[in-house]
């Protein structure tokens, strides 16, 4: 399941998994998409498993609040409302063993991408995030 947020609560959510009650069934957790409605450190201690794969964006709700909702995703990484310590700190604390983690940002060729990820590529995200290395690299560029 893709996050809802304004479709039910975390709780909600945890008990929809669990009543599925079957290993192939879980979350994909979009940390930008809930933070329109909650905080996403929230949802993650609560669904904790049931994580299977997290999808990175940003979120700004003063651009959401202003220019429209659309307008709250035309933001960088690490520029809008996401307490990015505070959420890898919830994925660590949940021990989020998830096989896949999208970052969501502008396209582009690879170059452009590389930028986008942050000045440094994936490293400056491995240190930003304290992201597991080993994983993150397998995904990187």
């Amino acid at each position: 399941m893709h996050s809802v947020g304004s479709k039910m609560s975390p709780v909600e959510a945890k008990r929809f998994i669990d009543e599925i009650n079957h290993p192939l069934v879980g979350w994909y957790f979009d940390i930008g998409n809930v933070l329109r409605y909650g905080w996403p450190e929230h949802w993650i201690r609560t669904l904790n498993s049931r994580i299977m794969k997290l999808h990175i964006k940003e979120f700004s709700r003063e651009l959401m609040n202003s220019k429209g909702l659309w307008e709250g995703f035309k933001v960088d990484l690490l520029k809008g409302d996401n307490n990015w310590p505070v959420v890898m700190q919830a994925v660590r604390q949940i021990n989020h063993a998830g096989g896949w983690l999208t970052a969501e940002v502008n396209g582009g060729d690879r170059n452009h991408l590389k930028t986008d990820l942050g000045t440094n590529g994936c490293d400056y995200w491995i240190f930003k995030l304290k992201i597991n290395s080993h994983k993150l690299m397998q995904r990187c560029f």
